[in-house]
């Protein structure tokens, strides 16, 4: 159960990344006047939201695999250990963050929108992704605020 709600966290994830977000600029409902919004959305928008989206995924799968190997072996790392490895893994798709807003400045308008889309994917795909998918034995102790999340009603 615990990785079909990885798969749909980063399903929805992808789509607002691709579907949605870009019609914000394309749309008009954020205007960009130094460049064409479509141009720019085919080209600069996609490339760095695909950075951020891989980077915030794989982070995610890397969790997965290695809580879900390590619940399954019953191996005996620590709470402390598995959180030290969440937090480095978390550095990943904030890292893809800066080196998009670094990469792609075609247009200075967008640069507060796409931080502000970005750090949102991010903490879509990688934290809200951890909280709710976390195997059991780890599920509360490792990613902050997992049992809230876990708690909430569609979700039970």
């Amino acid at each position: 159960m615990t990785i079909i709600r990885l798969l749909f966290v980063l399903l929805i994830g992808f789509a607002f990344m691709f579907v949605v977000q870009p019609s914000f600029f394309t749309g008009g409902t954020i205007t960009l006047e130094d460049v064409t919004p479509e141009d720019w959305v085919g080209g600069q928008y996609r490339f760095g939201a695909g950075i951020v989206f891989v980077a915030s995924s794989l982070g995610s799968l890397i969790w997965y695999g290695l809580a879900s190997y390590y619940n399954d072996r019953d191996n005996r790392l620590s709470v402390q250990g598995f959180r030290i490895i969440w937090a480095s893994l978390s550095l990943l798709p904030f890292a893809s963050i800066l080196l998009s807003l670094f990469l792609f400045q075609e247009s200075r308008q967008a640069i507060p929108y796409l931080a502000f889309f970005y750090v949102l994917d991010a903490l879509w795909l990688f934290w809200v992704a951890t909280a709710i998918s976390t195997p059991e034995s780890l599920k509360y102790g490792v990613v902050p605020g997992s049992y809230f999340l876990r708690h909430l009603p569609f979700l039970k």
